[in-house]
């Protein structure tokens, strides 16, 4: 056999393409359900950055509140409790911290829309530099009209003493509270005094983390201005961390900029993940003056910002913090709850943690650093730093910390104590200090500021871990005094990536670590990695420790289990299959897998250990098909779809203790089904049909899974491929061997609506989509290519963006959907080559060095996220 793609122009045997081609869907079968025990949040607050305070004058900004629902909500409520560092929190409405305008506005948000809630920060007390406020909305659930609560947390800090130029307040982790789309808002704020600064570019480094609106480049923002961005980002079962990076300089005139000098400032988004449980956060708490008041003490506030309920459990501070109340053990804190601690401190100052242990989370506990002082006889320092940070694994990250003297006293013989991990972190941490206004051994005069840098480093995944870090010194109010001072820092560790191409002439594997900021592919010492003969379609488990491999002529399955630091395969087994198997299917939670054989005209079926990933067959396994078998299935893992070369689809329900497939039914199709495609509803199936030049659309039955005709509409001239855009509101065929075919869905029907025919190039085999929905790729086989389009919101229609040479014949292509790379298997060329998405405008530009040495015929794809 040839390295051309003979199989698929001349059809010698029924779905012999995907040989060659391999799985029509090499996604990540990773399940996608959110483990919640609450209704997804019908309103939600965004996850905020610090909104910063600059020279404490009241900050007047905006954080987004956003309806995800597709109706209109109504009768939108707020309030506010503003922690600025009284005893008991000051509860103010509206005016005093909400804009009752804003407020106004914002009681009714239409369908899938936001609205930007106004604010204005108190004036902080005395040497206070921070505090936190808590927004609480309520609103009436339009299905059932019960009450319904979200609260979010804002910190806000004193920015003084920052560097030059326009700058990121803080990074900030965002979460979908339940939804596929999730948001946070970031604050960026000009130094100085009396100066402006033009915005020269605003960037994310992940194609995922989209920046969505209130930032134009050549913007201009003057000092003590606060602007917000908010970003967003599709939460899916992948960890995400990305950099977002503003460039700014100077405005010398009121016409021009200076031709140098700019000034860059960087700010970290983690995205949690639709799996990742409760995430507690807590607010800034108010330096405490403990002159002020006999029996000094405060109040720290708690929330859930992740996706399902936690559990609280016990609660503890150290020396100098006593009186612990509030947010009790036992208590259920459900998404967008929030809880209060009080809490009582000595007369004398210090500074010490509060920890709250709790269960059903991403981690089991979270701290929250307590500074107090007496302003008769003490000193105080705030420290300005970024948090949260995330930090690829195996890599360093660093954060600069500035430490400014607030207090009445001058701090001697500054010191920086070795940072501490809590709660059962990994990370290492190291200290280092900038070539100048270090805190090495400085003297701290009334006023003065210097500088250190956390610098670190982690070799485990891990979410929402703490570092606590700190300042040391002395001063003399009379007699020698030791000061102390610390703050907490949460990071993230993001997973390596990596992809692995099926060499089907090979009998082999390649697999490569991906550079994740140029998109880079490099074989791992390892490759490549022998399986089967003639591999045909391979899957990665949903946990991310196995691959399965079927092999079309060897007829069996190489089992491999994955090695998380490197991305190493081992084979552990080799059970056989039917006669030529293709392209394995996972149920969502990994535990059964289905193989389609398309010479013995069946389906292998197997149960999946979940610990040591062998397989064992399940009884009544293989089940006869009476033809060439292609297999899809729902969402949900319990039915699933076999189109078959007698024209027809076979319906099964899959038991769901034993994996056993038991029939439901059967419906015909047109003539040759050759490719199949769920809507992302699981409402609705849609089968082209190769001879047919027809395309089937199906209802599926919600409760029994069986099949309905609504329609047959004409596909053109051999249609071999159908996807639905992640919308659920577009389909797509390729067909007439160059073309893209569009049509809108009923969403509520399913019958289709042609749009065009839109043109791609010379034998298109393959095409993917953006999760976004923002751009199409078709991989063109003859004209050896990779044509680009933009995607219509409203119509669907397809706009060229650019045509983009590969290497020869490719057959496949992927996306790298976190970090925004397209690949593509270039099967007569040994390689896979490599491009970077242009988030903005779809556009495609190769990688360096790009294509990158593959096996003998790269036909499949799969790409791996490395996560807890």
């Amino acid at each position: 056999m040839g390295k051309i793609s003979i199989i698929l122009k001349l059809l010698l045997i029924f779905f012999s393409a995907l040989i060659i081609v391999g799985c029509e869907n090499f996604s990540d079968n990773t399940p996608t359900s959110n483990n919640s025990t609450n209704v997804a949040n019908d309103i939600t607050i965004d996850n905020a950055g610090v909104i910063p305070i600059v020279n404490n004058i009241p900050t007047t900004s905006v954080v987004y509140v956003h309806n995800n629902t597709s109706s209109t909500i109504k009768g939108i409520s707020y309030s506010a409790s503003v922690n600025t560092g009284a005893n008991s929190m000051d509860m103010q409405q509206f005016a005093t911290f909400i804009d009752i305008n804003s407020a106004k506005q914002c009681s009714t948000i239409g369908p899938l829309q936001s609205c930007s809630l106004k604010f204005t920060t108190p004036v902080l007390p005395g040497s206070s530099t921070q505090g936190s406020a808590l927004i609480v909305l309520q609103y009436r659930n339009n299905n059932d009209n019960n009450i319904v609560n979200f609260s979010q947390v804002l910190n806000f800090r004193n920015m003084d003493g920052i560097s030059s130029g326009v700058n990121f307040s803080s990074g900030v982790d965002i979460g979908g509270f339940g939804h596929k789309m999730g948001y946070g808002t970031v604050y960026l704020y000009a130094s100085g005094n009396n100066k402006t600064y033009i915005i020269k570019d605003i960037s994310s480094n992940k194609f995922s983390v989209k920046i969505r609106n209130n930032i134009i480049n050549g913007q201009q923002i003057v000092s003590n201005y606060v602007q917000a961005v908010e970003v967003s980002a599709m939460v899916t079962n992948k960890l995400v961390a990305a950099t977002l990076s503003a460039n700014s300089s100077e405005v010398i005139n009121s016409e021009k900029t200076a031709n140098s000098g700019i000034y860059t400032s960087t700010a970290s988004v983690g995205v949690g993940t639709t799996v990742s449980g409760g995430v507690l956060t807590m607010g800034e708490v108010p330096v405490i003056n403990t002159a002020e008041s006999a029996t000094p003490g405060g109040s720290v506030l708690v929330t859930n910002a992740g996706n399902a309920s936690i559990t609280l459990g016990s609660k503890s501070a150290t020396t100098g913090i006593t009186n612990l109340t509030g947010c009790n053990s036992g208590t259920s804190l459900n998404v967008g709850a929030s809880c209060t601690i009080t809490f009582n401190v000595t007369q004398a100052g210090g500074s010490g943690t509060i920890t709250l242990n709790y269960t059903g989370g991403v981690t089991t506990s979270i701290s929250q650093a307590i500074s107090w002082f007496n302003s008769e006889n003490g000193a105080l320092v705030n420290m300005n730093y970024s948090s949260p940070i995330n930090v690829a694994l195996k890599s360093t990250e660093s954060t600069l910390v500035t430490v400014t003297n607030v207090g009445g006293y001058n701090l001697t013989n500054i010191s920086i104590p070795a940072p501490q991990v809590l709660n059962g972190a990994k990370a290492t941490v190291t200290v280092t200090y900038p070539s100048s206004g270090s805190c090495q051994n400085a003297t701290l005069n009334v006023g003065a500021s210097c500088q250190y840098i956390l610098n670190l480093t982690d070799s485990t995944i891990e979410t929402n871990q703490q570092i606590l870090f700190g300042v040391t010194g002395s001063y003399n109010n009379g007699s020698a005094q030791s000061y102390t001072r610390y703050a907490v820092l949460t990071y993230s560790i993001s997973p390596y990536t990596y992809l692995y191409s099926t060499n089907y002439h090979g009998n082999d594997l390649t697999a490569y670590t991906v550079n994740t900021s140029s998109g880079r592919l490099v074989p791992t010492s390892d490759s490549p990695i022998a399986c089967g003969s003639e591999p045909a379609g391979f899957i990665i488990s949903p946990n991310n420790n196995f691959m399965y491999v079927a092999n079309s002529t060897s007829d069996n399955i190489s089992v491999y289990s994955i090695e998380s630091s490197n991305g190493f395969l081992t084979q552990i087994s080799s059970p056989s299959a039917g006669v030529e198997p293709c392209c394995p299917i996972l149920t969502p939670n990994g535990k059964f897998m289905y193989v389609p054989n398309r010479i013995s005209h069946n389906i292998s079926a197997y149960t999946v250990n979940t610990t040591t990933g062998l397989l064992s067959s399940i009884s009544g396994s293989p089940y006869n098909t009476g033809g060439s078998p292609l297999l899809t299935m729902d969402e949900t893992g319990n039915y699933l779809y076999a189109a078959t070369s007698n024209n027809n689809v076979q319906e099964y329900k899959i038991n769901q203790s034993t994996g056993a497939l038991s029939s439901i039914g059967t419906i015909s199709t047109g003539d040759y089904p050759f490719s199949m495609a769920i809507d992302p509803d699981n409402k609705f199936l849609y089968v082209v049909n190769y001879y047919g030049n027809n395309m089937n659309a199906y209802t599926i039955n919600q409760s029994t899974g069986v099949l309905s005709a609504i329609a047959t509409y004409s596909a053109g001239a051999n249609p071999s491929f159908v996807t639905v855009a992640p919308n659920g509101q577009f389909l797509y065929t390729l067909g007439n061997g160059n073309s893209v075919a569009g049509y809108t869905i009923n969403t509520t029907t399913g019958e289709l609506t042609p749009i065009g025919n839109f043109y791609s190039g010379d034998l298109a085999v393959n095409l993917e989509i953006t999760p976004d929905n923002q751009f199409m790729y078709v991989l063109n086989n003859n004209s050896y290519d990779v044509t680009a389009f933009t995607i219509n919101q409203s119509t669907g229609a397809l706009t060229t963006v650019g045509t983009y040479a590969s290497g020869y014949a490719p057959e496949n292509l992927l996306i790298d959907t976190i970090n925004g790379f397209l690949y593509v298997a270039n099967a007569s060329g040994d390689s896979v080559s490599a491009y970077f998405i242009n988030s903005t405008t779809g556009a495609l530009t190769a990688a360096t060095g790009s294509p990158f040495v593959s096996g003998n015929t790269p036909n499949g794809l799969q790409i791996l996220y490395v996560y807890p």
